[in-house]
């Protein structure tokens, strides 16, 4: 998926730079690719993003999200917004909420706004992600993929309610067979054999309670940005 990725970032960086050249947007975000391509690595991987990068030199905090999840606020705040409000925490989790695929045999145009059906369940704290502040990280060996460690327990927190990330682990029967079956895992060749259709009805079974509310904050938004044009 790295010309798809590459493709999004140019466009974003012309969106973005048109953005302030017409004062829109105030503070300059930044688009940055390194391309890692060795299995298995993936935490080593993010250690050396991390560092090439000089993310805990520029960030206050540090989210690491896969292409398949997306992080948002359920009290229809920003993240910036919600994490600016935290005092005397450093680590943050949320546990994923599963999405099954969709039902028919193509591939929604979007995740977001299709993917309404999700496990009611969300996923165990073994699996959590997490958000952490950048002070907090002293040595990169802390850095992994569902635990932070070595952090002041008084300080971590699990919030749930606040900050939610859908997980859209297989979408559809096109991405599963193109995309995950071919990729890999992010640990060990182990579990690539795993990635079969098996693996695919059983990670969408129990799918079946409606959660809409990233598809409201979506649509509220921009009923929101089209008043506000109007006005």
């Amino acid at each position: 998926m790295a010309d798809s990725i590459k493709r999004w970032a140019a466009k974003r960086k012309t969106a973005l730079m048109i953005e302030i050249l017409h004062g829109k947007t105030a503070v300059a975000a930044d688009i940055r690719i390194i391309e890692l391509t060795k299995p298995y690595q993936q935490v080593r991987h993010y250690r050396a993003t991390i560092q090439t990068f000089d993310i805990l030199q520029d960030c206050d905090w540090l989210l690491i999200a896969d292409l398949d999840e997306f992080w948002f606020s359920t009290r229809r705040l920003s993240l910036t917004a919600e994490l600016q409000a935290l005092e005397g925490l450093d680590l943050v989790y949320a546990r994923p909420a599963n999405f099954g695929a969709c039902q028919g045999e193509g591939h929604p145009s979007s995740l977001r706004r299709e993917l309404i059906l999700r496990r009611a369940e969300l996923c165990p704290p073994a699996i959590s992600k997490w958000i952490c502040r950048t002070v907090a990280i002293h040595v990169l060996s802390q850095v992994d993929l569902h635990k932070f460690h070595e952090i002041d327990s008084a300080r971590t927190i699990t919030m749930d309610d606040v900050f939610r990330m859908n997980h859209y682990q297989t979408q559809s029967r096109h991405y599963f067979e193109t995309v995950k079956m071919s990729r890999g895992d992010s640990t060990t060749a182990d579990w690539d054999r795993m990635r079969d259709w098996a693996y695919f009805d059983e990670s969408n079974r129990g799918c079946d309670m409606e959660d809409t509310l990233l598809r409201d904050l979506l649509e509220a938004a921009e009923a929101e940005k089209h008043k506000t044009k109007a006005a």
